[in-house]
C-alpha cells in the first residue's frame, strides 16, 4: 500500500504535491487539447494518491484529542481557497495571461511540497511525543503563538494556505 507507515507516506504525499504542481502547470504550455488533457489527468491522479498519505501524517503529528480541530481546519481552508482563489487567479490572468498564470501555478505548488517537508522535519511523530512523554518531556504546542514555538499548527495553516492557492489556481486553469 501506498500509505504504509514510514517515509514512504512521506515520499509519496511529497512526489505528489511536487507531481501536482508541475503537471499543472505544464497545461499552460499545452500545445494541444489532448495534451491539456493528459497533464490533468496526471495532475488528478497524483492529487488523488497524495490525500490519503497527507491524511495519515496529519493524523501522526497531532495528538488525537485534536484530530477534529486539524481536520476541520484543513477542510476550513480548503474552502476559503475555493472562495479566494478564483479571485486571486482572474486578478493574476488580467495582469499575465491565461497561459502565464497557469504557469505560474508551479509557484504555491512547490512551496506547498518544501512546507510538506519543513513541517515532517520539524514536528515530532507520534513516536516521539509518546517517547517523550514517557520520560517526563512534554509535547510541543500544536496551536501556539508565536510560530517559532509553535508546531504543526502554525506550519499547518502555512501548509494549507499554500495548497488551497496552488489547487485554486491549477483548478480553475481555462
Amino acid at each position: 500500500m501506498l500509505n504504509d507507515p514510514g517515509r514512504s507516506r512521506r515520499r509519496v504525499a511529497v512526489g505528489g504535491y511536487t507531481t501536482t504542481a508541475i503537471l499543472s502547470a505544464a497545461i499552460g504550455a499545452a500545445a494541444a487539447p489532448w495534451q491539456a488533457g493528459v497533464f490533468a489527468a496526471g495532475a488528478w491522479a497524483a492529487r488523488g494518491l497524495r490525500v490519503p498519505d497527507r491524511n495519515a501524517l496529519l493524523a501522526d503529528i497531532v495528538p488525537p484529542a485534536v484530530y477534529g480541530r486539524a481536520y476541520g481546519f484543513e477542510r476550513a481552508m480548503d474552502n476559503l481557497g475555493a472562495i479566494g482563489g478564483p479571485l486571486l487567479a482572474i486578478a493574476l490572468v488580467a495582469l499575465v495571461g491565461v497561459r502565464a498564470a497557469i504557469g505560474l501555478s508551479v509557484i504555491p505548488g512547490l512551496l506547498a511540497a518544501l512546507a510538506v517537508i519543513y513541517a515532517i522535519r520539524h514536528t515530532a511523530t507520534a513516536r516521539q511525543r509518546v517517547s517523550q512523554a514517557s520520560l517526563g518531556g512534554t509535547a510541543p504546542r500544536l496551536w501556539a503563538w508565536p510560530p517559532s514555538r509553535a508546531g504543526f499548527g502554525y506550519w499547518g495553516v502555512l501548509l494549507t494556505l499554500v495548497d488551497v492557492v496552488r489547487d485554486t489556481l491549477c483548478a480553475r486553469r481555462l
